[in-house]
Formats: structure tokens, C-alpha cells, sequence
């Protein structure tokens, strides 16, 4: 073979790895959220004018993932109580790495909330999958404290115990979704 070609063929080569790993999504898409999570929350919280501080262990979260988009339903803590609140959110490739991040905010639940969480360091490989998170919560509407108006900021950490797709309810309002 002529070096014209070698130096062709390896040009190919590099440029199908180059190239080809570029034209994979970039959406987060080519991974799936889909499952059961578990985890803790710690967060600090301004509550009728009372600050609080609390952490909720043993939390579990079910979500959907469909493309770049997912839902979530956070079941709580008590079950006697109706505090589900459903989110909705789009995902994204952090460049240069094998993480994600997604950005989510209520769209439905068992009472009026609004909360923006971002989820950092989604990480998912054949065997395990993480996620870090923050966000940022108000309501007035929560059954135990009704009335009272409720601030919260908190540190989110998940794993996920199963692939199993579970059942997550519809958005009853949009939460965030792709704008284009």
C-alpha cells in the first residue's frame, strides 16, 4: 500500500472516532433514568417565618424517561398524608464527559408547589446509576402546615434500585420542557 493511502485510511479511521462520537446525542437521550431511585434529601427550610432544618431518608422516586425528556413522581415520606408531587424536565450531555445533567420542575402532585431541581452528576453505567441534585421549593398549600408560606432549599442524593418501569402520573400543568 502506497503511504498516500496509509496516511488516507488512517485519516478515515480517526475521523469516523472523532466524528462519530460527536454525532451521538447529545441530549441525553442515549441513556435512560427510567426506574426506581432511592434516597436522601437534607434541607433547610423557612416555614411560616420559622427557619428548619430536616432530612428525609429512605425517599423514593419513580420516573419515566422518553428522548431528552423525563417525569418523576417524589412519593413522599408519609403515606397517610397526600404529599406526591410529579415533575417534569429535559436532560443534557455534559461536554467533555460520560455525565448528564437535567433540570426539572413540578408539574402535578397532591398539592400546589412550584420547584426547580437540578440533577448533577447523573451517572449511569451497566450496573449502577447516581444522581447529586439541588432545588428550590415554595408552597403555601401543604396539608400539615396549610396557609403557612414554605421556602426550601435542598441537597438531593439517589441510586437507583431497579430498571423496572414504573407508573409515574401525567403533568397537570407543564413543568420544564424542550423550548424548540
Amino acid at each position: 500500500m502506497r503511504r498516500t493511502s496509509k496516511v488516507l485510511s488512517l485519516c478515515s479511521v480517526l475521523g469516523s472516532l472523532a466524528f462519530g462520537s460527536s454525532a451521538l446525542a447529545t441530549d441525553g437521550s442515549e441513556v435512560d433514568l427510567t426506574g426506581t431511585w432511592e434516597g436522601e434529601k437534607i434541607c433547610d427550610q423557612l416555614n411560616g417565618g420559622e427557619f428548619r432544618n430536616f432530612v428525609q431518608v429512605d425517599d423514593v422516586l419513580l420516573v419515566i424517561q422518553d428522548g431528552d425528556t423525563f417525569r418523576f413522581v417524589d412519593l413522599g415520606t408519609q403515606p397517610e398524608i397526600p404529599d406526591d408531587l410529579v415533575y417534569e424536565g429535559v436532560i443534557q450531555n455534559v461536554e467533555g464527559s460520560n455525565n448528564l445533567e437535567a433540570l426539572a420542575g413540578i408539574c402535578g402532585g397532591d398539592y400546589n408547589a412550584q420547584a426547580i431541581i437540578r440533577l448533577r452528576r447523573i451517572e449511569i453505567s451497566e450496573t449502577e446509576a447516581s444522581f447529586d441534585a439541588e432545588s428550590v421549593f415554595f408552597t403555601e398549600d401543604f396539608l400539615l402546615f396549610e396557609g403557612n408560606r414554605i421556602f426550601a432549599t435542598c441537597k438531593w442524593a439517589y441510586e437507583r434500585v431497579s430498571t423496572e418501569l414504573p407508573e409515574v402520573p401525567r403533568c397537570q400543568r407543564p413543568g420544564i420542557r424542550p423550548t424548540r
